[in-house]
This record gives C-alpha cells, sequence and structure tokens, in this order.
C-alpha cells in the first residue's frame, strides 16, 4: 500500500507547484533552512556544513505520521538495495524502502518503551552538492548496511526571494509563461540594441524574405480560432517573425497543397495543426511577434517548385528570423511543446536567505527527474543547418528554456540544469576555413536523414556562407581550395558507411554516404594529385549549394595496381599503417583485387607518409573511390618506389 495513503490530515501542506502536490513535513522539518547563516553554511567546506540532531523516535513519530523527510533519512541504511532502481507508484513513492506502513509503527511502539532508544539522537548534515543538496548521516554504526548519504534536486521560484542564494528553479508544467516570455523579450531588444556582432550576422547572409509566412493574429470564426497564410512581396525588408525548428516524424496531413492554399490564405483552423506547431503560435504571440514561419505550412509540399524555390531562401529565412524556436523535446510534430510531464513531488520548504529573507525552495530525490540524453532534434540533419543559421535561437528542451545569441547566452536555471548541456552562443562565432567546415561536417554526418536526396539541400545553407571564405568552387561537400585534404575522409573507427539506393554525389563527396565519418589532415604539404577539371552541376541553379545531377573531376594522378592483401606476401600491403573501405570492415576489399588501386593524394612529409584513395576502375582511366590508406616512413622502400616510379596520367574520378 502506497506511503501517502496513512498521512495524517494535519501533516499534508496545500501548497502546490504547478499542481503537482507536494509531500507533507513535519514541524522540525518546516523549520529546517530557517536558521541563522543557512545559505553560509549549505555553501560552506563539509565540516562546517549545516548540521541538525533529531531524537530517533521522535522521527520514527513523524515519520509514521507522514513526515517524507524524516521517512527518507530513516531509510537511508536500507536505500542501498534499491540503487537505479525507479520504483514507479501511482502515489509518486520512490526510493522508499520498508514501506508499507506496518513494520515502522511495530518499530515504533517497540522504541516508545525503550529508554536508551528515546534518548537515541541521530545527526545529519546538509551541504550544497553539484547544483543539489547532499545529506550525510554523521556517525553512522560500522555494523549498519546501506548508504550514509542521499542527494536531492534543490529549486525555487523565478520570482521568489530564495533564488537570490538558490541557482535552480522549479520545473514548471507551463514551459514558457509570461514571465520567461517577457524576460526573452528583454533579451531579444538587448540585443537589436546593443548587440553589433548579432548584427553583423544577418548581414552576412543576403536578405530574401519568405514567400509566405503565418499571420498568428487570432481569428475566431463559428466559435473556433483560426490563423491565415499570407504571401509576402518580394521586396519586404525588416519583416519580425518567428521561424519553427522542429522534427517533423509524422504526417502532416494538413500541409499546405495546391488544393487547400487560396484556402489557407483565408484561413486554417488552429485546432486542425500538428501540437508542436499550435504551441509555437502561442509562443510567437507571447513574445509580441505577428508572423510565425513553418515549412509544413509556409511551403506548397506538393509542388517541386515552390519546394526548390523556398529551399533557396532557406539559410535567409532562419539569419534573418527575429528568433528560431526550437522545439528540441518534441519526438514528432504531433508532441506537445508547451507542457511538461512533472518529476516526482516535492518536499517545500521555506528558506532564509542570505539577507534575511524569508523565501521557499523545494527539494526532488535525486533520480525522480528522468534527464535525456540527448533531445530528439539533436540527431536530424536538418535541424543542424537550422540551429546554424539562426542568430537566435529560443530552445525549449525536456526540462528548460535556453535563449542564445551571438553575444549572450541565458538558461532558466531549472533543476535539469545540473544535467545540462549548457550551450553558449551561437554557432557562427570567429568561423574560420578550412577548419570549421570540416569539423561542422564531421557532426552532420552524424545525424538523421529521413529523404536520403535532402543530403546536400540539408547543409546547403552553411556551404553558401562559408563560399565567400573559401577562395574556391563548392564540389557538393567539399571545396576545390582545399580539395586534398578533404579528400581524406573516411568512417570514424569500426563504423560502417552506407549508401544510398540513389545516387546523389560522386563517390569523393563525404556527402555520398551515410555514416560517422572524420577527416585525417588539416593539409598536405606536398600534393600529387592535381585537379585538371572539376564537375559539379546543381539540379537547379536556384540552389547552387543544394542536390546535383552530375560530379566529377578530371586529375593528373599516379595510380598503383594492387596485386593482393595478404600479410604472409612480401606486397603493396607492406607499410600500410592505416586502411579504411568506405563500406566495409576488414582487411580485404569487398570488390575483386584485379579491379583495386591506390590513387596517391599526396605526401603529408618529405620523410614519406603520404595518404591516398583506393579505388576501383570502372573503364579505361575512370575510377571511383572504395576507401582510404595511409603509409608513412616505416613503409618498405619498396612501396614507397612504386608510387615514385608510376607516371601521372590524368584520370576521371566519379
Amino acid at each position: 500500500m502506497p506511503a501517502d495513503q496513512h498521512r495524517t490530515s494535519s501533516a499534508i501542506e496545500i501548497e502546490t507547484i504547478d499542481g503537482n502536490a507536494p509531500w507533507p513535513l513535519c514541524e522540525e522539518c518546516k523549520q529546517l533552512f530557517l536558521g541563522p547563516n543557512v545559505t553560509a553554511l549549505l555553501r560552506g567546506p563539509s565540516e562546517d556544513a549545516l548540521r541538525i540532531k533529531r531524537g530517533n523516535v521522535s522521527m520514527l513519530r513523524s515519520a509514521v505520521n507522514g513526515c517524507n523527510l524524516c521517512r527518507e533519512l530513516l531509510c537511508m541504511p536500507f536505500n542501498f538495495k534499491y540503487q537505479g532502481q525507479k520504483i514507479r507508484e501511482e502515489s509518486g513513492a520512490s526510493y522508499i524502502a520498508n514501506w508499507p506502513i506496518g513494520p515502522w509503527q511495530n518499530r515504533l511502539r517497540r522504541q516508545e518503551k525503550d529508554e536508551r532508544e528515546l534518548e537515541k539522537q541521530i545527526e545529519f548534515s546538509f551541504e550544497l552538492y553539484d547544483g543539489g543538496v547532499r545529506v550525510t548521516r554523521m556517525g553512522k554504526p560500522a555494523s549498519e548496511p546501506g548508504s550514509t548519504s542521499l542527494l536531492f534536486n534543490i529549486g525555487t521560484s523565478f520570482d521568489d526571494v530564495a533564488a537570490v542564494d538558490i541557482e535552480f528553479r522549479h520545473i514548471r508544467v507551463n514551459v514558457f509563461g509570461q514571465k520567461i516570455a517577457s524576460h526573452v523579450q528583454t533579451l531579444m531588444t538587448e540585443c537589436d540594441t546593443g548587440h553589433q556582432r548579432c548584427h553583423s550576422m544577418r548581414k552576412e547572409v543576403p536578405s530574401r524574405p519568405p514567400s509566405r509566412l503565418l499571420n498568428v493574429s487570432p481569428l475566431y470564426r463559428n466559435k473556433q480560432e483560426h490563423i491565415n497564410l499570407e504571401e509576402i512581396p518580394h521586396s519586404s525588408q525588416g519583416l519580425q517573425y518567428a521561424a519553427l525548428s522542429y522534427r517533423w516524424g509524422a504526417p502532416q496531413p494538413n500541409a499546405t497543397k495546391t488544393q487547400n492554399y487560396n484556402v489557407y490564405l483565408n484561413q486554417i483552423l488552429l485546432s486542425s495543426l500538428p501540437q508542436a506547431i499550435i504551441g509555437a503560435v502561442k509562443i510567437t504571440r507571447r513574445l509580441g511577434l505577428k508572423y510565425l514561419w513553418v515549412d509544413s505550412l509556409c511551403i506548397q509540399q506538393d509542388s517541386t517548385i515552390d519546394i526548390t524555390n523556398e529551399l533557396s531562401r532557406m539559410g535567409s529565412i532562419y539569419s534573418n528570423s527575429s528568433i528560431t524556436i526550437a522545439a528540441s523535446s518534441a519526438v514528432n510534430c504531433n508532441q506537445q511543446i508547451l507542457s511538461r510531464h512533472l518529476p516526482k513531488r516535492p518536499m517545500n520548504f521555506r528558506y532564509r536567505t542570505s539577507s534575511g529573507a524569508i523565501g521557499s525552495i523545494s527539494l526532488y530525490r535525486s533520480g525522480t527527474i528522468d534527464y535525456p540524453l540527448t533531445e530528439p532534434v539533436g540527431s536530424r540533419a536538418w535541424i543542424f543547418q537550422e540551429y546554424f543559421m539562426a542568430p537566435r535561437i529560443l530552445i525549449l528542451s525536456k526540462y528548460q528554456v535556453s535563449y542564445i545569441c551571438k553575444e549572450n547566452s541565458w538558461y532558466d536555471h531549472s533543476l535539469a540544469s545540473m544535467h545540462r548541456n549548457r550551450r553558449t552562443k551561437s554557432r557562427r562565432v570567429d568561423l574560420s576555413f578550412p577548419g570549421d567546415w570540416t569539423l561542422l561536417l564531421q557532426q552532420f554526418s552524424r545525424r538523421e536523414m529521413s529523404n536520403p536526396v535532402d543530403k546536400l539541400p540539408a547543409i546547403g545553407s552553411i556551404a553558401a556562407y562559408f563560399s565567400p571564405r573559401a577562395n574556391g568552387p563548392y564540389l557538393a561537400g567539399i571545396w576545390q581550395s582545399d580539395v586534398h585534404a578533404q579528400l581524406l575522409w573516411s568512417a570514424t573507427s569500426q563504423n560502417v558507411l552506407q549508401k544510398p539506393d540513389k545516387w546523389r554525389a560522386p563517390s569523393w563527396s563525404p556527402l555520398a554516404v551515410d555514416g560517422d565519418i572524420r577527416f585525417h589532415v588539416t593539409r598536405i604539404n606536398f600534393p600529387d594529385l592535381e585537379i585538371v577539371r572539376a564537375v559539379v552541376t546543381p539540379l537547379s541553379p536556384l540552389v547552387p549549394f543544394g542536390q546535383i545531377r552530375e560530379g566529377y573531376l578530371t586529375a593528373k594522378a599516379r595510380v598503383v595496381k594492387v596485386l593482393h592483401f595478404h600479410p604472409l606476401y612480401d606486397s603493396l600491403d607492406d607499410g600500410f599503417k592505416f586502411k579504411s573501405w568506405d563500406t566495409f570492415i576488414g582487411e580485404t576489399p569487398p570488390v575483386d583485387l584485379p579491379s583495386v588501386f591506390c590513387l596517391l593524394i599526396g605526401w603529408q612529409t618529405k620523410a614519406g607518409q603520404a595518404y591516398g584513395l583506393f579505388v576501383k576502375e570502372l573503364d579505361v582511366d575512370c575510377y571511383t573511390r572504395l576507401g582510404l590508406f595511409m603509409i608513412d616512413k616505416s613503409a618498405s622502400e619498396e612501396l614507397i618506389a612504386s608510387f615514385m616510379k608510376a607516371e601521372q596520367k590524368v584520370i576521371r574520378l566519379v
């Protein structure tokens, strides 16, 4: 039977936090944080921490009467049996051993008759620890089993006087209430009026307004709330709008299409839209903005022409938005982003601040909050680009709201902050070429892509941003100005790359495969491959950094035939320091040996360290990439000589 069914009515408190009824406390526990110098004691060294002494029998009596903190502390020696195990009950009881109440009532009856037990006292220390409170039982007998300490998350309200001393805030049911919205508006105003670097960021991307925006001003027709789609003139400048970054994850039957386009220009029933979009509409209104951009509604999803046209504006759409709303925790578009599932019930305390004012705090048993290691949107390729291009981002994660711009970052200090991934400022800060491009491409390669043909468009806006820095043509994922180093990519350790069913990029492009990649060098000091001609033809001239219809390199190169791969033979395999096949793990290649060649890219040092590609001959002097190799100065003279003796010839790499 759950413990809370046995509480006495006098022990139950009425105050709630966002509708989550707190655990009851006894009078002694309620006074715990009201003494002088509480903050200093909590923050002090362990030997000077806040300490209390309680009579064993009186604590047991309070626990039987319903005090949750007394129960937690008395159960401390027994809780070691349940470490890491969540006991989920409808009542919210968790990590509490030896309840139901029956055995503890019997124990109380016995100890109330024992004078030694009546005189026994137990001492506990309380100290701030890693964003929470650690409670330690002092002087626990060595013969007694179990743990000597417990951890609690600690939090207070956003506007409580205790917020001066307590960093973390309550987890709210309403993720983006008016107080948070007002604060974010203030941050946006400060950014608009005082952040020069944020202003310069917007100028780095050509200003092309979206073709359409959602007017989120509410329209009531037949007592139902509507919004509508508006066509935006090409000449419009300085529009204030929010953009939504989210994970579709599910079909959107009410997305904008040719058949409903004219209807949507007049009205869109708000309740017919996915929950994530409804939430974004409400956030946009709370920020005082009139317009919102959402891909499923602002792009005609059944029009290839419209999709291509809007893809060409994608970088500008996010870069010139007033703020990007990132629905970070939503698994799909049907999940709410404005409400949270709260953790277990809190214990509420009055708290004396360092200034002497009385505020309030709450403790949550550590382990009752489910911290996601990654948010759902963190795995999506399109969102990687949207985060990069956005000058300001409002991130709505599972337990925390964050605001990021180029010069500032702010988070609402929710309880989950002790496990937070502190993001600071925009990704577009003092980027360099080529180092930051290859780093971003490595990070992008880990993202998931629902439609394989979108791989190039999903990073196209970032490529367009780097274009002025690259000082050369963009070649479907790599740059000709750094072509020798950027050809030298491979799968990460023990990772097999996958090729999509439909061709989307030449074999030498890291965007031709799916999977986690890495680049091996930042520069080839003595290049051997000489590019004669590089051809990459976009599918549409409107999207020069998007999908392509063809791509190949014509180059002068040394190509050496591979005879066999076997450690028993004295062959080209002797001296290879590193071999990586793109779509295969093992020593031998995944194709017939007679068609495998080594194509030398260049020498890293004069001492003999070199890199190149394993390639397969498709036609006379026409090759496709199979993998990557490296040799170093320990290689046999025969191996090095085999490359140096080979004459350069004109080849095509497709």
